[in-house]
C-alpha cells in the first residue's frame, strides 16, 4: 500500500493496528508485522532530516497502543519525495483455530504536524 503527503507540511507518520498477532492470527508464534519504506528517496526522515527514521525499513510487530508506532519522524511534503510504501508480513502457525471464519485487522494511518 502507499501514502502520499499531498499537504504542505512535513509530517510525523504512525500505524496502529486494531488487534495484535495473537488476536488476529493465533495459534503459536503467529506473526503480524509492518514494514515502511520509501516510494519516492528520501521520503522518510530521522527527526533532524539528515537520515532514516529508526523504524524505516524494518518489520515491527503490529502494535495496538494509543499512538502505535512512529514510522517516520518526517514525512516530507516535497513532490518526489513524499510517498512510502508499507507492507504487511503475516506468518499464520499451523495450530490456529481455523473455526473461528473471517478475521479483520484495521490500521490507522497517523499524521501530525512536525
Amino acid at each position: 500500500m502507499q501514502l502520499v503527503n499531498n499537504g504542505n507540511i512535513n509530517v510525523s507518520l504512525d500505524l496502529k493496528s486494531s488487534v495484535s498477532a495473537a488476536a488476529f492470527i493465533g495459534g503459536s508464534n503467529p506473526n503480524f508485522t509492518i514494514m515502511v519504506f520509501d516510494h519516492e528517496a528520501n521520503s522518510c526522515k530521522n527527526a533532524s532530516g539528515t537520515g532514516v527514521s529508526s523504524n524505516y525499513g524494518n518489520y515491527i510487530a503490529a502494535n495496538t497502543t494509543a499512538d502505535g508506532t512512529r514510522y517516520c519522524e518526517i514525512l516530507q511534503f516535497i513532490d518526489n519525495n513524499d510517498a512510502v510504501n508499507f507492507t504487511v508480513f503475516l506468518r499464520i502457525p499451523v495450530d490456529t483455530n481455523t473455526s473461528v471464519g473471517v478475521r479483520n485487522a484495521i490500521l490507522t494511518a497517523t499524521a501530525s504536524a512536525v
